[in-house]
């Protein structure tokens, strides 16, 4: 049997253990708070995560030069009629609206130079002008394709159709004067008809032989006084 001196000793050591644990245990806490900066009571705490931002690809951005759709090829066909060496201005007038909606047209008109070697874009540059090269191969017929085919740079394929077709010959401006002075309204042909085929010869004549404007002096002030 234990006795009662024994057990108020046993007892007193007790509560000497637990007052030396919570003092230890303070301290313990007072060491860690005194390496954290003070947080006001009214301010909620933020952790601060840094995200890295992935780098901008101009090939998955769609308002880029750069930027293909994953549906688009170079063997389709922009325009419904293919250029056969005739009419190129009604061709042309169809492949810059077409070029234009998908944001190529600098690779046309040469607003777009080929990066240098080396650099981010090159890639990106070749790809896209080379689907530019399809698309004006797709829209020719054959033998004028063939004429065409080792050019580097769609620049260079524009340039040379504009050459070699962009130039009126005053047989083209007859033949187009002589089918529009034999255009009669027919039996089985609307007013709007008979009218839209005469605009369109009229549009194509215009845009080979544009109307001289007078600029001298009488015209000049006959103009402003209308």
């Amino acid at each position: 049997m234990v006795s009662d001196a024994g057990l108020i000793v046993c007892f007193v050591y007790i509560n000497l253990f637990c007052l030396i644990y919570q003092e230890l245990l303070s301290f313990i806490l007072f060491l860690s708070s005194s390496h954290m900066e003070p947080v006001p009571a009214n301010q909620p705490t933020i952790l601060h995560t840094h995200i890295s931002k992935p780098a901008t690809d101009p090939t998955q951005d769609p308002s880029s030069v750069y930027y293909l759709h994953p549906s688009d090829s170079a063997s389709v066909k922009l325009v419904l009629v293919v250029f056969d060496g005739t009419c190129i201005s009604d061709w042309k007038r169809s492949m810059i609206i077409s070029l234009d909606a998908k944001n190529k047209m600098s690779f046309v008109d040469g607003s777009l130079p080929q990066p240098p070697d080396g650099s981010l874009d090159e890639g990106a540059w070749k790809r896209c002008n080379n689907m530019v090269i399809g698309w004006l191969i797709s829209s020719l017929e054959r033998h004028i394709a063939k004429s065409i085919m080792y050019f580097k740079t769609a620049n260079a394929v524009w340039n040379d159709l504009e050459c070699r077709y962009g130039n009126p010959s005053s047989s083209q401006i007859y033949r187009l004067q002589e089918q529009l002075l034999n255009t009669s309204q027919e039996s089985n042909m609307s007013v709007a008809e008979y009218f839209t085929k005469v605009k369109s010869l009229w549009n194509e004549i215009g845009d080979l032989k544009p109307l001289l404007l007078c600029t001298c002096n009488p015209t000049t002030n006959f103009i402003k006084i209308q």
